[in-house]
């Protein structure tokens, strides 16, 4: 009993982190949108701007 008491009092006084962590996600999104936004960018360096080739 007592040391379910104590684990309730440590879960009270832990404080929440939901800001942190929802920082770190919009940071990891934000990260993998611009590797998207790169990777398509290079792809049509690449290919001189066309999406298709209709030459080959």
């Amino acid at each position: 009993m007592q040391a379910a008491r104590r684990t309730a009092e440590n879960a009270i006084n832990f404080p929440r982190n939901d800001n942190q962590v929802n920082n770190a996600v919009n940071a990891a999104n934000r990260a993998a949108t611009a590797a998207r936004v790169a990777a398509v960018k290079a792809v049509q360096n690449r290919m001189g701007g066309k999406f298709c080739n209709d030459q080959v």
